[in-house]
């Protein structure tokens, strides 16, 4: 059996929860607990560095950022992680600002046509389609954009495009039954049912990357929301488990081993919430490789495909999703490597 080095509940706490927590400590014990609260104070700023990085949502990115620069340092990223914190009020704020904007995308798609204001029609089509971005740049600049080229063609507006090729068709009806991507496959069905030479371009052009970005923001705001969720849970957990040790003080007799049994069934709470962690943050990225390994697939395709669409163009946005569902493998793997090591930790103390 692999002898394994056993840790105290204050050097867990350390690990999990950031901030000084120990006293009356041996000098050797004081000096690893301040290493694991060193070492995740480090994990933190990288979770928030990489929210202000790559979080779909503008408030969630902007607060992040302020957090990550601010003069007050781990205490500021410790602020915006708590519950009720930085990172909560900027996620209300977005999900605020996102039924505002949808709101506003309904309001345009109930007032204009195909063929009444059809470039405004269209523009409010596919933010109404889209993600959290677009959402938001259609109703800041997008529409008034769009409405001016509507106004400039003072109704003369031509909406007929290339007829598409049987092979272009084909891709599309393969896309829709084959992508690793929800949205993507969403938008591919969508176009295959119009079956309009129309939808099918507009796929080409828009549907296909912006279904594929729609895919990934999903993951990464369903993926940091059960994050935040397990650790404060475990957080919790360990307050608990810690509080039932400290019971046992001055105890003696069935007291005592009542409390005993209070201890081990606290840390194998904590356990249990570790290993389930672990197990969703192997699902993400099982989930990430898949979507790595379709894209490349996806570009492939389009680099052996000889129609008239812009396979370049769709070949380098297959390249560059497939990369980012590469760093998100990358990064649910380093997640989980996290929880399977909360989870021996705890199951050292119970």
């Amino acid at each position: 059996m692999r002898k394994r080095t056993l840790m105290t509940p204050v050097l867990l706490a350390a690990l999990l929860a950031g901030g000084p927590v120990f006293t009356d400590l041996a000098p050797g014990v004081v000096a690893v607990a301040q290493a694991a609260d060193s070492a995740q104070a480090e994990k933190d700023r990288l979770k928030v560095k990489r929210l202000s990085d790559y979080d779909p949502r503008s408030e969630v990115r902007t607060a992040a950022w302020l957090a990550y620069i601010s003069k007050d340092g781990d205490a500021a990223i410790t602020e915006f992680l708590r519950p009720g914190g930085g990172r909560d009020a900027a996620v209300k704020r977005s999900q605020e600002n996102v039924e505002i904007n949808q709101a506003v995308i309904r309001d345009v798609l109930r007032s204009t046509t195909p063929d009444y204001y059809p470039e405004l029609n269209l523009a409010a089509t596919r933010a109404d389609q889209g993600t959290i971005g677009e959402k938001d740049y259609f109703v800041r600049t997008g529409a008034d954009e769009a409405r001016a080229r509507d106004e400039a063609q003072q109704g003369e507006h031509d909406r007929k495009v290339k007829k598409q090729a049987k092979a272009d068709r084909d891709f599309v009806a393969w896309i829709a039954g084959n992508d690793a991507g929800e949205q993507v496959r969403v938008a591919a069905k969508r176009a295959v049912d119009d079956g309009s030479d129309f939808a099918i371009n507009e796929f080409f052009v828009h549907g296909w990357a912006s279904g594929a970005d729609l895919d990934r923001d999903n993951h990464r705001m369903a993926t940091e929301a059960r994050e935040t969720e397990w650790r404060r849970t475990v957080q919790r957990l360990i307050k608990a488990a810690e509080e039932a040790e400290a019971a046992q003080k001055d105890l003696t007799g069935d007291e005592l081993a009542r409390a005993r049994e209070n201890t081990i069934a606290a840390w194998k709470a904590v356990g249990g919430q570790a290993q389930i962690a672990e197990k969703g943050w192997q699902e993400a990225q099982d989930r990430a490789k898949e979507q790595a390994a379709k894209w490349r697939e996806v570009a492939d395709k389009a680099r052996q495909s000889s129609t008239e669409q812009d396979w370049k163009s769709l070949a380098a946005k297959a390249d560059s999703t497939g990369k980012n569902w590469a760093d998100e493998q990358s990064w649910a793997s380093a997640q989980a490597a996290d929880w399977q090591a909360i989870a021996d930790l705890a199951r050292g103390k119970s």
